[in-house]
């Protein structure tokens, strides 16, 4: 098959979307098809292949809604139908419904090709997060965006929901044809340390927190829970990995705080060297409520760790109250603080919960879920190549 992915966001920025087709297509290749990428210009032009990958840029806006890596591409049709009659995609997976999205589904119906497009991320709520936070405060404006999602979505051949509860949220919507195939994690990549999780005799227990640093993801949440939890254990440290357009507002409340000293931000770290991170950490904690599934959780999973999370959409999917991990009430701090204080108190439920981790995340192999898409691509093709 030659499969082609669009996406507004990719290499060499880092975020779930970006690993999730990257994870993909790599193992597509490995599975014997070619696999394109349709994405914006950031520091990059034109043409180039990342592990097999071939790479297609489009020019794009400068900045998106504050998001530095990010930007919004600006489709030239023919241009790019001329790179489609090349590649000739037998189907097109989008991972937005923007321009580039629309474009390429245009491509799509003209030519009797599947399109498939997966829902990462809840707009609604992530407007409710980001700058744009005053007029998305509008019940109007919220209806015009799921008014929006429904106009692309029910537009394609199938919509892919990273997670139960999304896709219950959008049949709630009206979005009509859903399945549920997880974003996946490499477990070969990710995997536990056992010889860190037997001999784990460091003074400090360590919190690790991964992802962009972000209005939607409530990192300030974090910091203020962890700011309650530090002074029943003064000895421990909160890792931040990432970046984004808050690092120095947060880096400024944990100066505030009195938290320079337990608080390490560490900038952005290559995926591969990931691993390493997780497995040092005791605990793995996100005050996030907007993930659709959380491929940080599924990362920290494979790594044996025991997740805090809040009890709001993809992350009460991925943890087990009790089990996995401790769910808290979402943008309640207090809450949030004390659960890791319970988990941080109880070296025996943080060592039970460590093996959970690491049986449920089984499940989401990332094997797993490129098999079933592979094998919907297959039946989409064999639809559209049926005699009518």
């Amino acid at each position: 098959m030659n499969i082609l992915y669009v996406s507004d966001t990719f290499l060499p920025s880092i975020n779930g979307i970006v690993t999730n087709i990257v994870d993909s297509s790599t193992e597509l290749i490995k599975r014997g098809h070619d696999v394109s990428v349709f994405t914006s210009k950031i520091n990059e032009a034109g043409t180039r292949s990342y592990s097999g990958i071939r790479v297609h840029r489009f020019r794009s806006t400068k900045r998106f809604i504050h998001y530095h890596d990010f930007r919004l591409t600006i489709p030239n049709h023919f241009k790019m139908s001329k790179i489609l009659g090349k590649i000739k995609p037998d189907v097109i997976h989008a991972h937005m419904p923007s321009l580039l999205g629309w474009d390429c589904l245009l491509y799509a119906k003209m030519n009797n090709l599947p399109f498939v497009a997966t829902y990462s991320t809840l707009l609604p709520d992530f407007l409710k997060h980001s700058s744009l936070e005053k007029i998305s405060k509008s019940g109007l404006t919220k209806e015009i965006v799921w008014f929006y999602t429904r106009l692309f979505y029910n537009r394609c051949d199938m919509v892919i929901a990273p997670s139960e509860t999304v896709k219950k949220e959008l049949a709630r919507q009206g979005i009509k044809k859903t399945v549920v195939i997880s974003f996946g994690v490499n477990t070969s990549k990710f995997c536990c340390d056992q010889h860190k999780k037997i001999a784990n005799k460091h003074s400090k227990q360590i919190i690790l927190h991964v992802g962009r640093l972000s209005y939607e993801k409530s990192v300030g949440t974090l910091a203020k829970a962890y700011s309650l939890v530090a002074k029943k254990f003064p000895q421990s440290q909160l890792l931040i990995i990432g970046d984004g357009n808050q690092k120095n507002k947060l880096i400024n409340l944990t100066k505030k705080l009195g938290l320079t000293k337990n608080v390490k931000f560490l900038g952005v770290v290559e995926h591969d060297k990931l691993s390493k991170y997780y497995s040092s950490a005791d605990i793995f904690a996100s005050a996030s409520a907007i993930e659709t599934e959380g491929i940080v959780f599924l990362e920290a999973m494979a790594c044996g760790l025991p997740i805090i999370g809040v009890n709001k959409m993809g992350a009460a999917d991925l943890i087990k109250d009790g089990y996995n991990g401790l769910l808290a009430e979402p943008y309640n701090y207090r809450d949030l603080a004390e659960k890791m204080s319970k988990l941080l108190w109880d070296k025996k439920m943080q060592l039970k919960m460590s093996r959970n981790s690491l049986i449920r995340v089984k499940e989401y192999d990332s094997n797993k879920s490129v098999r079933k898409l592979e094998n919907l691509y297959k039946k989409l093709i064999s639809e559209h190549n049926r005699p009518k």
